[in-house]
């Protein structure tokens, strides 16, 4: 029953997304006709995907039992204490798609600092770091044995540049923002309640420029994620707010007059929208 209310939240969104998503015939501004060409239009497959895709393969046969409890909002799928890694895997882990999005994302804009809230297994950090090898890359996770399963993990797909943080949200980022100087790129993929959402991003803003952006993950995933969206696409310092349906882009470009709101999808998916149309 968990998991069929949930799906029928998710089809319904979706559904809602698609009416009101655009592809990149629709744009008029460059800066949006870019991104839509290079994070959603491109088709190229890159090595980290097929790195990615054999790191799954191995946890998908691993029903090692890890107790989790839940630091945010609980699963929508998977109900209790242990859960094997092969279930963290299919249910928690990244999504294939998602985790392509991020690695566009991060290959477009080569940030130098990198940091992501809720490391989970690690999968999503080999996509993000592989595509900015030689940036600073922290990544914090709640919980200690997912922390120590993402290190050795990232320790197969050989990426030491990544610092695997066991600790709080708010812990690491009143202990690691100051460090960092400048955030570049933020991605948070944790928790996913509505108050902290907005906590974790206003403690981050601080620390944001022009060029940053901020990847907010499954933004439809519950009606708080949705609350909670809608309140970072306001923030005054937020110029362009893209809906992706699988994650949430924020930037803060200066020079616009008008806050830029809107959802993209797939030409592919929708090749009537053409021009006006």
């Amino acid at each position: 029953m968990r998991r069929f209310v949930f799906l029928l939240h998710y089809t319904w969104q979706w559904l809602a997304f698609y009416c009101r998503a655009k592809t990149v015939y629709n744009l008029q501004s460059p800066f949006l006709t870019e991104l839509a060409q290079v994070v959603v239009e491109d088709r190229r497959r890159f090595y980290a995907f097929e790195l990615v895709k054999g790191l799954r393969q191995i946890f998908a046969k691993d029903s090692t039992p890890i107790a989790i409890q839940d630091i945010g909002a609980s699963s929508k799928v998977w109900a209790g204490s242990p859960r094997p890694i092969n279930a963290i895997a299919k249910y928690n882990a990244i999504s294939p798609s998602a985790g392509e999005i991020l690695f566009r994302l991060v290959n477009w804009l080569k940030p130098a600092t990198m940091l992501e809230l809720g490391t989970s297994l690690g999968l999503s950090a080999v996509y993000q770091s592989a595509a900015a090898p030689h940036a600073r890359f922290v990544t914090v996770e709640g919980h200690a044995e997912l922390a120590a399963i993402a290190r050795r993990m990232l320790g197969l797909a050989h990426m030491p540049q990544v610092e695997v943080l066991h600790a709080s949200f708010s812990h690491a980022l009143a202990t690691y923002l100051p460090s960092l100087q400048r955030l570049d790129y933020l991605f948070i993929d944790g928790d996913h309640r509505y108050e902290p959402t907005i906590e974790y991003v206003w403690q981050c803003l601080p620390y944001a420029h022009e060029n940053s952006v901020f990847a907010i993950a499954d933004i439809h995933w519950s009606a708080e994620m949705n609350r909670a969206w809608r309140h970072l696409q306001a923030l005054p310092e937020v110029s362009h707010s893209i809906d992706l349906f699988d994650v949430g882009l924020l930037f803060f470009k200066k020079g616009f007059a008008e806050k830029t709101a809107c959802s993209l999808i797939r030409y592919r998916h929708k090749p009537w929208r053409v021009g006006v149309f």
